[in-house]
């Protein structure tokens, strides 16, 4: 899913690139240079972002499998904090090309479709929050199961279960070779009395 939603921004900033080129050909080479320059660099952000996102939606759905390590779920909400620092530089990017568009605005002469691409814009603006927003509802789930699995694991029931596991560990061992002893003893005994 969230690789169809790179995809379809990819696809908006080639086409968002291709008019800039229009643009240029009308003789504000400078600016749309300039112009290029930044949406080139907003477009290798972007998919670095789209990146990032892609390798925390699988570390979310490891965490969905139900991994029952306590040290797996700690590192999934690692990878839910490294989201929310993306979503912030989202934010400021977001902030930056509002900042760009209105300067840009000045210079096109085709307002109402810059207005109607803004708009556009927006609406997946408006996505993204939304795909953070659940983010963030995730990682706070996760901390929370993180500090139930903690708990859980200071009862006393769990202390020295290592230890306590080894020793069940070798007691059944022991049964289990006692047990096969006995029966081979049985078995001669069998035969000897027939």
């Amino acid at each position: 899913k969230e690789v169809s939603v790179t995809r379809k921004d990819a696809e908006k900033l080639s086409e968002l690139e291709g008019e800039l080129m229009a643009y240029r050909c009308s003789n504000n080479e400078e600016n749309l240079r300039k112009n290029l320059e930044a949406c080139k660099a907003k477009q290798e952000e972007v998919q670095r972002i789209h990146s990032e996102t892609k390798d925390l939606n699988a570390a979310l759905e490891d965490k969905e499998r139900g991994e029952a390590n306590g040290l797996e779920k700690i590192r999934s909400l690692e990878a839910q904090i490294k989201a929310t620092e993306c979503a912030q530089r989202i934010a400021s990017l977001k902030k930056q090309l509002a900042d760009l568009e209105e300067d840009e605005l000045a210079d096109y002469p085709d307002k109402e479709a810059l207005e109607e691409k803004q708009q556009k814009l927006q609406k997946d603006v408006d996505r993204l929050q939304s795909t953070k927003n659940q983010q963030i509802g995730r990682m706070q789930t996760l901390k929370e199961t993180i500090k139930d699995l903690k708990k859980k694991l200071a009862r006393p029931d769990y202390k020295n279960i290592d230890e306590k596991y080894k020793m069940k560990s070798i007691e059944l061992q022991t049964t289990k070779c006692a047990r096969k002893d006995l029966e081979k003893y049985y078995d001669a005994l069998d035969k000897a009395l027939m």
